[in-house]
């Protein structure tokens, strides 16, 4: 995942086989990826304790865990 933080509103796009979700909050403090967390989670329809960034905690390229039930097919379709 790509994470483009500070921006105007929420959003989601799948490019170059890679997601790119833009958050409102700025890039300092974990404040972006707080945000990231609880946005994904709202879109997914699960907790926030269901997903974890894996690595690039002060970058934008994250992998993120998905501790829940859902497909990746599933995880696909509800984010698009």
């Amino acid at each position: 995942m790509k994470v483009e933080p500070n921006s105007k509103e929420y959003s989601i796009k799948y490019k170059d086989d890679m997601f790119i979700i833009k958050v409102k909050e700025p890039a300092e403090k974990g404040k972006a990826n707080e945000d990231l967390i609880r946005y994904l989670a709202e879109r997914l329809g699960v907790a926030t304790r269901c997903l974890r960034i894996v690595s690039g905690h002060k970058s934008q390229l994250k992998l993120i865990e998905f501790a829940c039930n859902l497909t990746k097919d599933e995880i696909h379709r509800r984010l698009l």
